[in-house]
């Protein structure tokens, strides 16, 4: 054989093996003359692959939590993630090296249609739609919207679709206010309580009820505990608060 492998680079040939991931060398002799082929050398690749993304699409405006899982994708807390333009990878979470959930905002105006997901150099095409945010699953409507520190209220969500009563609900409420009873749904409806704390941060705030899949916000306001409006005392406290007002009350009818 002609002097090293490194001197004669150019004149080895290698040979696909039966495998997509063998190969076989023949060395060349002098006079272009080609020796057996060896035994076949494997190399171990092991090929990404993507399940079906769950959910595998979104609206346009949607956030949602999106799990990934698949074969050979190494994910890492580190990883490029990656769903088009338009969309917005708020996080990712990895739960090991092939299944992780991303958490997307997806536009308003994100191009209705197939993306391609890419985690790290992996890319796979038309795995994920976006589709029209005209029939977006949201919140109509909130009751009350206004909350007190230190009172505890009753909420209605109301959404533009009916909640599966088996599916457990969270809901983030921020710093300072405790979801003192879990979210229930019934139809299109979802029951819940809040407790801001007596000193919680006043203003707008925005909450997220999570399905587990889809995450709704939706805002309430944080009012001064000090002074509550009566209808809203009544709606929000403890009935033994309302015993002055009751007796006096009484003693108008009386006179």
């Amino acid at each position: 054989m002609l002097g090293t492998i490194d001197e004669v680079e150019d004149r080895i040939a290698r040979v696909p093996a039966d495998s997509a991931s063998g190969w076989v060398v023949r060395g060349v002799f002098e006079g272009d003359l080609e020796g057996d082929p060896s035994e076949p050398w494997y190399v171990d690749v092991e090929v990404p692959h993507l399940d079906t993304p769950n959910p595998a699409s979104a609206y346009q405006g949607d956030r949602v939590r999106v799990l990934l899982e698949g074969e050979g994708l190494y994910l890492s807390p580190t990883i490029d993630v990656d769903f088009g333009e338009g969309i917005e990878v708020l996080g990712v979470e990895v739960l090991d090296a092939y299944t992780g959930y991303a958490e997307l905002q997806v536009g308003e105006g994100a191009a209705v249609g197939a993306r391609t997901i890419t985690l790290g150099q992996a890319s796979f095409a038309e795995a994920f739609e976006v589709i029209d945010g005209a029939d977006r699953p949201q919140i109509l409507d909130i009751t009350p919207d206004r909350i007190f520190q230190g009172y505890e209220s009753e909420l209605v969500l109301t959404l533009n679709t009916a909640l599966d009563p088996q599916v457990d609900l969270f809901v983030d409420a921020g710093a300072g206010i405790t979801v003192s009873v879990d979210p229930t749904a019934a139809d299109d409806e979802v029951r819940l309580s809040l407790l801001p704390d007596a000193d919680a941060a006043l203003g707008t705030r925005t909450l997220l009820l999570d399905d587990g899949k889809r995450l709704y916000p939706f805002t309430v306001e944080v009012l001064s505990g000090a002074t509550p409006s009566t209808c809203s005392v009544a709606a929000t406290s403890p009935g033994w608060l309302l015993l002055p007002a009751l007796l006096v009350t009484a003693r108008r009818r009386r006179t």
